[in-house]
């Protein structure tokens, strides 16, 4: 490769990787994420002090776990077997969903994932939840200091992972508080000016790799023969 091919290549992947760089340091939208790990743990009410806490067992993630998919998504399935004061245990499984999609970005500056779990929604069944009181024991996971979670994102592998409090809705546990985490992949949805970028600098590169290859010795006498040289 020439001196000046080489110079021109160089200046042209500087100039995009700069303009690149300025365009994805940016807050993008979620398309699409899953969950491949979970967790959740029943804390201690203050009114009844050797009952809790108690963690989930036999979590069960899915089936559809991509939350921003609009789609009323169940999200984890669980167990949790409850002790008071040791002498007596109480076994309730419980299912959480989305009712709606939730809205979630991407910060690439800050590396940040953030996503709304306003409809974070979970039904619990025990032996204090028969049929005809199961709708006292469904409700809304209101998060403490508000639905938005916040944490962090890897931009090498996608990888996200959040983790908050939320008060346990239902009959059973009214002033209980849960401690979740979840953790999975989530991939921000392409910007239109990204694929601009991508498809002038692959035209460019493409048109000083035309301009200075070299000839070859069809197209040497080709030339020759339209200059009307003999």
């Amino acid at each position: 490769m020439n001196t000046p091919r080489k110079f021109m290549l160089l200046l042209c992947s500087t100039i995009l990787g700069g303009l690149s760089g300025a365009a994805v340091a940016d807050v993008k939208v979620v398309g699409n994420m899953d969950i491949q790990s979970a967790s959740f743990t029943l804390l201690p009410p203050a009114t009844s002090p050797g009952y809790y806490p108690a963690p989930a067992t036999n979590m069960a993630i899915g089936p559809d776990t991509n939350l921003v998919d609009g789609a009323r998504n169940p999200v984890l399935g669980f167990d949790v077997t409850l002790s008071f004061l040791g002498t007596r245990t109480e076994d309730w499984s419980a299912v959480a969903y989305t009712t709606a999609a939730s809205a979630a970005t991407i910060d690439t500056t800050n590396n940040l994932f953030t996503i709304d779990l306003a409809t974070l929604t979970t039904d619990w069944s025990g032996p204090r939840c028969p049929p005809a009181l199961y709708p006292s024991c469904s409700g809304i996971a209101q998060n403490p200091a508000g639905n938005i979670v916040i944490g962090g994102w890897d931009p090498l592998t996608h990888v996200y992972a959040i983790s908050w409090d939320a008060y346990i809705p239902g009959h059973p546990f009214p002033e209980a508080t849960g401690s979740w985490t979840l953790s999975g992949i989530a991939n921000p949805v392409p910007e239109p000016s990204q694929w601009i970028l991508m498809l002038v600098g692959i035209g460019m590169v493409g048109g000083l790799v035309l301009r200075h290859q070299p000839l070859t010795g069809q197209t040497q006498q080709n030339i020759t023969v339209r200059s009307g040289i003999t």
